[in-house]
């Protein structure tokens, strides 16, 4: 399954109607090597990401990380996308990649507050389809952002703690190496970092060891596999760099209380 990416990669920043023309299949699973915010003003449809199926819902908000399983129904519904990719946070200090990492992709805020950030995203939307448009007006539109995201981070009630750019890092690594790295040192070494360090910083900022976070990701990453529909659940094991069907069919009992076969046929029941 290829990953899909911005259609511009030279462009950070994109708005788009809810009902525009994808450069891709959106009416089949897939993801996203970018951040995708759904502010749905009329509701109609449903939506899945990763493992869980949501109503589109008047006024209603939904943010999708890079890597997880998403497929949109988009029905009789309306609204805005807002599309953005990783490199956009060098540009949006103090925000960091991991802010954005909610527990639960939909955040729910008032009405005004609704309409108050889609206005944003209008102002948004016409800097950037503005030909011509000048460095210091690409920089406004990135602070309309910059303004929506700390609003959204502050509804979903995200822990802000001091030293977070080690724990930062360690999730984007942990993102990018899931299918080949499950040890703690490996990444510890990645980041010029004893184990000890790397275990303080994660208790510190997320109230979770290393290896928890790697064993949630690697649970993750098998039901995205599973909802695709591209490989056996021999493949994954292998594709998750399990070297026997049983050590991964170990690994998913320990952490799910499912056999990878039960967990499957749960899985696929949500499509």
């Amino acid at each position: 399954m290829k990953i899909v990416s911005l259609e511009h990669p030279s462009k950070l920043l994109f708005v788009e109607s809810l009902d525009y023309n994808n450069p891709y299949d959106f009416t089949k699973i897939h993801k996203h090597d970018y951040f995708e915010i759904l502010f749905i003003q009329k509701g109609g449809g449903s939506q899945l990401i990763d493992d869980q199926r949501f109503k589109l819902e008047d006024l209603s908000i939904f943010m999708i990380q890079p890597g997880q399983v998403h497929l949109l129904n988009r029905d009789l519904a309306e609204g805005k996308i807002v599309q953005f990719g990783k490199d956009i946070f060098a540009h949006m200090f103090p925000l960091e990649f991991h802010h954005l990492l909610f527990k639960q992709p939909k955040v729910e805020i008032s009405e005004t507050d609704f309409f108050h950030l889609y206005s944003l995203i209008e102002h948004m939307d016409k800097i950037i389809k503005e030909e011509g448009a000048s460095s210091m007006a690409i920089f406004k539109s990135y602070s309309y952002l910059q303004i929506i995201l700390i609003h959204l981070i502050e509804k979903h009630n995200v822990t802000q703690t001091k030293n977070t750019k080690l724990a930062a890092r360690f999730l984007e690594l942990l993102s990018v190496h899931i299918k080949d790295k499950r040890n703690v040192v490996d990444y510890a070494n990645m980041l010029y970092v004893s184990v000890d360090t790397l275990n303080y910083h994660c208790k510190l900022n997320f109230g979770k060891t290393p290896l928890n976070l790697i064993n949630e990701e690697v649970v993750k990453e098998t039901k995205r596999l599973m909802l695709l529909g591209t490989h056996s659940i021999v493949e994954i094991g292998y594709e998750l760099n399990f070297n026997s069907p049983s050590n991964f069919s170990s690994f998913i009992k320990k952490n799910t209380g499912k056999t990878p076969k039960q967990l499957n046929i749960d899985i696929k029941s949500i499509i």
